[in-house]
Order: C-alpha cells, then structure tokens, then sequence
C-alpha cells in the first residue's frame, strides 16, 4: 500500500532575525532535490521567504495569503475571489 499523505512542516518563532526564512528556504531545496513534492507559504506579511525565492517585487502580485485573508476578513465575495485565483473569470449560471 502507498502512503499517499503528505507531511506538513511549519517553521515559527515570535523573534525576528532567526533564521525561519533561511531554514525554510534551505529545507524545500533540500526536499526538492531529493525528488519530494514541496509547497512552502510565505505568512510573513514582509514576504521575505517570496523575496527568498525570487519574486522581487512581492506587494504587486495579484494574490497573495496577505490578500485573501483581507477578503475574508473583509467578506469579499469568495465565489467570485475563488474564480479569480483559479483563472476561471466566467461566472456560475
């Protein structure tokens, strides 16, 4: 039988300036080169781990976790947030 589930690996501490971003980055290059499926998600409202990886202008990306966690905190119409993120612009008849 195939164990089909993955595992989930958080990085956090309340200080700055001690390495979560580092770890982060160094343990998902270590697991991709290894061949593992890996998603990292950057809850940092700096984006340092999205600046890590290269994206270098983070506050002009159209979605981020920042974003939706404002819509829902908001009540954005989710339906329509979800389209959105997905690509999908038509809307449900």
């Amino acid at each position: 039988m195939v164990n089909l589930m993955g595992r989930t690996i958080a990085i956090s501490n309340q200080k700055g300036g001690c390495g979560k971003t580092a770890t982060a980055v160094n343990l998902a290059a270590g697991l991709a080169r290894q061949g593992k499926r890996v998603l990292v998600i950057d809850a940092d409202p700096q984006s340092s781990l999205t600046v890590s990886l290269g994206t270098t202008e983070p506050e002009k990306l159209e979605h981020s976790l920042a974003t939706i966690v404002s819509d829902v905190i908001n009540e954005t119409d989710y339906d329509n947030a979800k389209h959105e993120i997905s690509g999908n612009n038509e809307q449900n008849p």
